[in-house]
């Protein structure tokens, strides 16, 4: 996911989750712009992004802004050198991820597998 194709995923490549998810330009991300991007009458899709929208809010103050993706790309930056590899980038979706159905499992809402 190197947006700006400078070869890495770093700090400015989060960044464009901003622009894509900030509908009203305030470089803010509120619950209702996140969950505009997803389908949020799919129950399976409906925990993932309010899990997402609340794993990203890291202060949870009801906004996604700059701040948050710092906090973002820091745990995701486990060397701490500035760049997500793409190792430190699968460990963490991995990790979260794997949360996030755990949590599904355990509330019950569980997808059906046809």
């Amino acid at each position: 996911m190197d947006y700006n194709k400078n070869g890495q995923y770093d700090r400015d490549d989060l960044e464009t989750l901003i622009t894509d998810y900030d509908n009203n330009g305030d470089r803010k991300i509120t619950d209702a712009e996140f969950e505009f991007h997803f389908d949020m009458q799919e129950p399976t899709l409906a925990i993932v992004a309010k899990a997402l929208f609340a794993e990203y809010d890291h202060d949870q103050d009801g906004v996604i802004d700059s701040t948050d993706l710092d906090n973002v790309h820091d745990r995701m930056d486990h060397l701490q050198d500035g760049v997500i590899d793409h190792e430190e980038f699968v460990t963490y979706y991995t990790e979260l991820l794997t949360v996030l159905y755990i949590l599904q499992i355990q509330s019950g809402q569980t997808p059906e597998i046809n």
